[in-house]
């Protein structure tokens, strides 16, 4: 396995396990790990050892043991048959889960609802008390032939349809967020224009309490210069305004734009344009073409100010720029979005969709990743949970307009 694909597998484990921990407690946190095990193990080899006390301890009333005895029956009397021992074992699998689903163990039919929700976004099934073992064994096979690929080097296919349905899944599972009115001069202004740095801020751990990101120190002092001069080569006053004053004047909200209004790629390639920038071009054309009758034409607007509204706060911790000029600056971005947005979830989401065109026109592979890296800091900022950290533009409205 490569290791990007080993560090995104082990992301989603920790997302994971964060997931079953906030929903059902300390001792669930390794839950999915010991059903991954017991599952994976009674498709395949149901001779090897499985921790069946271990999985008992952290999800009561789970039968494993009847479950694992029943496919072993499936599996010999299938070898016996001739027939398909994987099939046979789906359908005792899903027999003994719908038994278990439909028993009357109000617990364990609240802990399968919650984990099937996850499981019919992966899959698109609606019912899992439905799911036949053609379902199961066909998913399962599914999924081995993406991981098997992409360990041997082989890109993941990424559709603009599956990217639609991402986007709409977010749109529809997210909270708006409260709204208000405010005068101008309200001192909540400078609160809210901070805010508007939410993702990055959330994605690089900084503080939203006032202008600075940080403390002042060694560390951060090099973790904030290592951002701009890496990420965006800023190192001086004017690349600070260099780069603000494209995002906000142009951006990727032109480049899109320049997609959506061209009536064929040709018009968007020029002679000096080398094979990688041709192909970004190509891939940009397809995307805005994809999104124009689906998605607003300001969708980017959202992308491009809300990292502007980051690179503020950085360069004003560097001392590239001083307080009244970080506030200036913040002032406008704050108008054009209050003039742009409805909520913080339609901001949100114009930032996600940003990321996802400008990872789709470099490497179309890496959107899956890119939007699963990126929407974590969405949720986190639009849900509540144990971590306080958590739901910050759900406890700070949204201003709808400045009286």
């Amino acid at each position: 396995m490569s290791n990007e694909m080993k560090k995104a597998q082990e992301e989603m484990e920790k997302l994971m396990k964060e997931h079953m921990k906030d929903v059902y407690g300390e001792n669930f946190e390794n839950m999915g790990d010991l059903m991954k095990q017991a599952f994976e193990n009674s498709l395949s080899n149901l001779e090897k050892e499985i921790d069946i006390e271990a999985i008992q301890n952290v999800a009561p009333g789970v039968d494993m043991a009847t479950i694992l005895q029943k496919t072993q029956e499936a599996k010999e009397e299938a070898l016996k048959r001739g027939n398909d021992a994987i099939a046979s074992q789906s359908e005792a699998i899903t027999k003994a889960m719908n038994e278990m689903f439909s028993s009357g163990n109000t617990g364990l039919q609240d802990m399968i609802s919650e984990q099937m929700k996850q499981f019919q976004a992966m899959t698109g099934i609606e019912d899992f008390t439905k799911m036949t073992p053609e379902d199961m064994q066909n998913y399962y096979e599914s999924q081995m032939n993406m991981w098997n690929g992409l360990e041997n080097g082989e890109e993941e296919d990424v559709s603009l349809e599956g990217v639609g349905s991402l986007i709409e899944n977010m749109y529809n599972s997210l909270p708006d967020g409260n709204k208000i009115k405010v005068k101008n001069g309200d001192e909540y202004i400078e609160k809210f224009e901070i805010l508007l740095s939410g993702i990055l801020s959330y994605i690089n751990g900084h503080e939203n309490d006032t202008l600075d990101v940080e403390e002042h120190d060694d560390f951060f002092n090099e973790k904030i210069n290592y951002i701009l001069t890496e990420f965006w080569g800023i190192e001086n006053k004017e690349d600070v305004y260099d780069t603000i004053g494209w995002l906000l004047n142009e951006g990727h909200t032109d480049e899109y734009l320049s997609y959506v209004n061209a009536n064929t790629i040709d018009e968007l390639i020029t002679e000096d344009m080398d094979e990688e920038e041709v192909e970004i071009v190509k891939n940009g054309f397809e995307f805005a073409k994809y999104f124009k009758d689906k998605l607003p034409e300001n969708i980017m607007l959202g992308w491009d100010y809300g990292r502007a509204s980051a690179i503020v706060r950085w360069a004003y911790f560097m001392n590239y720029i001083n307080e009244e000029e970080a506030w200036e600056i913040l002032d406008k971005i704050a108008g054009v979005m209050i003039g742009t947005f409805n909520s913080w979830k339609e901001f949100g989401i114009s930032y996600i969709v940003g990321g996802l065109f400008w990872t789709y026109r470099k490497d179309p592979s890496e959107t899956y990743n890119r939007y699963y890296e990126t929407v974590e800091a969405l949720e986190g900022l639009l849900n509540e949970t144990d971590d306080e950290d958590d739901g910050e533009w759900l406890r700070n409205p949204w201003i709808e307009e400045v009286l």
